[in-house]
């Protein structure tokens, strides 16, 4: 299958992946990291034990299971997620996905699952994952630039640690993501975001930062924007590619119309459970 955004790793990109049904060691070792917590060590045990090859953007195939396994830890999380859910998919091929959704005129609450009847479906409203849009990445630029409206100064306005202005970031990667929750948990999910966005920053204002910089001025930046639009640029920007989640809803009670976000993190967890 093809990777809505390639790794990048040692100067070669690698565009393609080879999955297989996974084995019940490697979903043993997956649900074992998933109860530990760290889901992104997770995802990257979970698809190096079910890919077959990786292929480069020249054609060079890797079979070696040593490589493969790095290879996945430097997997951006978006394309990683794709692959994660296909694999689900190739256990059981039931893509739909349930939840309740709460219109936001009305209150009135929506269900999207599956009613039965003597052991035959009669009503399914779920959404399904083969049914929600994918967009790939053209070349291979892993590096967004994001231009900030205002000034972000970390630090004393009169004598600053640093003024940022703009930030160069790659798509992290599910190993960037995993360096993320070691140093902040789960607990506080907007400062993970922001830690997993420091771990992937490549410059700053143009020039290359080093791990010193992003230990002492990267939390402290993301904690001091004050500009709602500058934290949402990152975000849309880091959402460009891969599944996009989002599905229509329409009320039954008043016809409103609006678009919601589908979990598909729990079906990938919930797959694990098969």
């Amino acid at each position: 299958m093809k990777l809505p955004i390639p790794i990048i790793r040692d100067g070669k990109v690698y565009n393609e992946i080879n999955i297989i049904r996974p084995k019940s060691g490697v979903i043993a070792d997956t649900r074992r990291l998933v109860d530990e917590g760290d889901n992104y060590i997770a995802i990257a045990t979970f698809i190096a034990g079910c890919t077959e090859s990786i292929i480069s953007s020249d054609g060079v195939e890797i079979t070696d299971k040593s490589i493969i396994r790095n290879l996945v830890r430097h997997l951006p999380f978006r394309s990683a997620e794709l692959i994660a859910i296909n694999i689900i998919l190739l256990v059981d091929p039931d893509d739909g996905i349930e939840g309740i959704y709460t219109c936001p005129r009305c209150g009135n609450k929506i269900i999207s699952g599956v009613i039965e009847s003597n052991g035959e479906i009669e009503i399914d409203t779920r959404d399904f994952i083969k049914a929600l849009p994918i967009k790939y990445m053209e070349g291979h630029n892993n590096e967004i630039v994001i231009d900030f409206d205002e000034p972000i100064v970390v630090g004393n306005k009169d004598n600053p640690l640093d003024v940022v202005n703009s930030v160069g970031i790659n798509y992290p990667t599910l190993i960037q993501c995993s360096n993320a929750y070691k140093k902040f948990g789960g607990h506080d999910q907007l400062r993970l975001q922001f830690a997993i966005y420091v771990e992937a920053i490549t410059k700053v204002n143009g020039n290359e930062v080093d791990n010193r910089w992003k230990n002492m001025i990267g939390m402290p930046m993301f904690e001091t924007i004050s500009n709602p639009d500058d934290v949402k640029k990152i975000g849309i920007a880091m959402n460009e590619y891969g599944i996009k989640p989002v599905v229509k809803k329409t009320c039954t009670k008043c016809g409103k119309v609006w678009e919601v976000n589908v979990s598909t993190s729990n079906f990938f967890v919930s797959g694990l459970q098969q």
